[in-house]
């Protein structure tokens, strides 16, 4: 069985610039990736804006982070320059036997 795989992404500089540059790119991205995530998730933080996508394996993450396309797109869009950290994911989501859920 193949484990659950996070890769951040993480844009520095002006948090709403990057935050504008993300909003415009991500139609076009979804366009070209060869998967969906599990999760997105996009962030603004203090020194810039961050991306954590959740995969069902490293290799569809790897996939997606490699696809000249998806890194063409980011260039495109000025979002070229990007740290990326790749995680095995130890849990997702609370355990259910923890209830109620939502109080």
């Amino acid at each position: 069985m193949s484990e659950t795989f996070m890769v951040t992404f993480h844009w520095k500089g002006d948090t709403e610039e990057l935050q504008e540059r993300y909003n415009k790119v991500l139609s076009h991205v979804v366009d070209v990736s060869p998967a969906r995530p599990i999760v997105h998730l996009a962030a603004p933080v203090a020194d810039g804006f961050k991306v954590y996508d959740v995969w069902t394996s490293e290799q569809v993450a790897r996939n997606m982070v490699e696809n000249p396309a998806f890194q063409q797109k980011l260039k495109d869009f000025g979002l070229g320059e990007v740290e990326l950290q790749f995680t095995t994911v130890h849990r997702m989501g609370w355990p259910i036997s923890e209830s109620p859920m939502y109080r």
